[in-house]
């Protein structure tokens, strides 16, 4: 299964469980895409420039979504 961590982050979101290039979207509670990336298998996702708070992700490719607090 995949999975993000660490949750909460401050800086970097790591993808564990993913075996293909991806496109994730970022999303505010209120549902307004805040950032949205293709993004390497191995490659990490920056989001230290982002506000503190609660954040939807979504992975397009894999239809999958994830809560994360940005701290």
């Amino acid at each position: 299964s995949i999975s993000i961590y660490p949750n909460p982050t401050s800086n970097v979101l790591n993808f564990k469980g993913l075996n293909s290039d991806f496109t994730v979207s970022i999303y505010d509670i209120l549902g307004k895409e805040i950032l949205q990336a293709d993004l390497n298998v191995d490659q990490v996702l920056d989001v230290s420039h982002m506000a503190s708070g609660v954040y939807i992700l979504t992975l397009n490719d894999q239809k999958k979504t994830f809560k994360f607090v940005k701290e």
